[in-house]
């Protein structure tokens, strides 16, 4: 009796131990199979990553473009104004000095004719 206990013994561990062998060798096949799903997944980010920051370089460089435009031309504006306001500056104090001179020659001419 003893001796086949033992031999059922002998065979459920036998059995057993191929159960886990099998066990083990499904477990290493699915996980090979979820690291190589982890390796393309993460080489698919990096792909989404980089065409982003292309995508973003373009819309950065475009923005700095339009941005450029704007502020070139708000500057020739403002210095078409400034020269607007400097000319006209500038005649008004050209007509005054004009002024100013013509009547001190006119005090001149005057003076020269009284004495």
């Amino acid at each position: 009796m003893m001796l086949i206990q033992r031999r059922e013994m002998v065979e459920l561990v036998a059995q057993h131990q191929a159960q886990q062998q099998f066990f083990l060798d499904e477990l290493t096949k699915k996980a090979n199979a979820i690291v190589g799903s982890a390796d393309a997944f993460s080489q698919q980010k990096n792909l989404v990553i980089q065409e982003i920051l292309h995508t973003n370089t373009q819309m950065l460089a475009e923005n700095e473009n339009k941005l450029f435009a704007q502020v070139s031309k708000r500057i020739q504006d403002q210095f078409s104004e400034m020269s607007v306001d400097l000319f006209q500056s500038l005649e008004t104090r050209t007509f005054r000095l004009m002024m100013i001179l013509l009547v001190v020659q006119v005090g001149v001419l005057i003076a020269s004719l009284i004495l």
